[in-house]
Formats: C-alpha cells, structure tokens, sequence
C-alpha cells in the first residue's frame, strides 16, 4: 500500500477503481469517502459498476443536504443510471428544492428513473410532512403506482401513514 497523503495514495485509488476486483474498487470509494473527495465521487456516479455507483452515492448522502444544489442537474443527464442514482441521493439528501426536478422524473419512459424518483418524493414527503403541499393529488397518484410496480410496500405504507 503506498503511504498516506500526496500523489503515491492518489495513483493507489486510481490503481484500486482500474482493479477488475470489485472489492478493490470498492474499497478506492471507502478512500475517497474518508478523504472527503466529494468531487472525485460525484465523477464515480458515472461508473458503468452499478456497485460503484451505489457506494459512492451512499458516501455522498453523508453529506446532507450540502449537496443537493450539486446532484439536482444530474437528474438531467443523458445517462438514466446516473439520472437514477441521483433521485436515490435526493431521496436521502433532498429538500423543498428538490422536489420540481424530481416530479417531472414521475412519467419517465425509463423505469428505473422513475421509481428512484418516485421514492425519492415519498422520503422527502415522509420525512418533511409540511412539505405534502408542493404534491399534487396527481403527484402522489404516480408515486404510489410506482412504489407498487417496485414492491416498496413498506415505504408505501409510510407514505400513507402521512397523509
């Protein structure tokens, strides 16, 4: 392992996300994570590894709400997967602002889309009530066939335990 600090960790993590091992990959996201590189795991989010995807998304979302402003244009991007990871953090992360982008996600052709989207609005929903006016009856109709098509029965419930 090369020493801490400077470039000989960097060429480590570059060396670790090249690694056709996928722990390895893995464990350059944790390095990045504990060094606080927000700018390098914002790149990971367009990694064809769903697995690196998650991971750095996970790590991002322990950022809170600090990068919200910075994930909502990625729900724009050609991409779905990384369209989907970005409602995944909003999910987790999003506020008031988040909540327009995130709508106009809810009649997405691309399914994955629009069910991270669709339980990013419902989290948001649950975990800030007072902010159920900015959904329109319309609105929670979609999200709920969508957590019904994803089998999110729990967080289904959750919702209308809400309203």
């Amino acid at each position: 392992m090369a020493k801490k600090g400077g470039k000989p960790q960097e060429l480590t993590v570059e060396m670790l996300l090249k690694s056709r091992n996928i722990l390895d990959r893995l464990h350059a996201v944790e390095i990045l994570k504990e060094k606080r590189d927000v700018d390098r795991l914002f790149q990971l989010l367009y990694s064809e590894s769903w697995h690196v995807r998650e991971k750095a998304a996970e790590a991002l979302c322990e950022w809170g709400s600090e990068i919200e402003a910075r994930t909502i244009p990625l729900l724009d991007e050609k991409f779905w997967y990384v369209r989907s990871v970005a409602a995944f953090i909003l999910g987790n992360v999003g506020t008031e602002k988040s909540i327009e982008s995130l709508k106009r996600h809810l009649r997405e052709k691309n399914e994955p889309v629009r069910i991270e989207s669709a339980k990013a609005l419902a989290k948001i929903k649950i975990r800030k009530p007072e902010l159920s006016e900015k959904l329109s009856e319309e609105d929670l109709k979609l999200i709920e066939e969508n957590l019904k098509i994803a089998r999110e029965n729990e967080l289904l419930e959750k919702l209308k335990e809400g309203e």
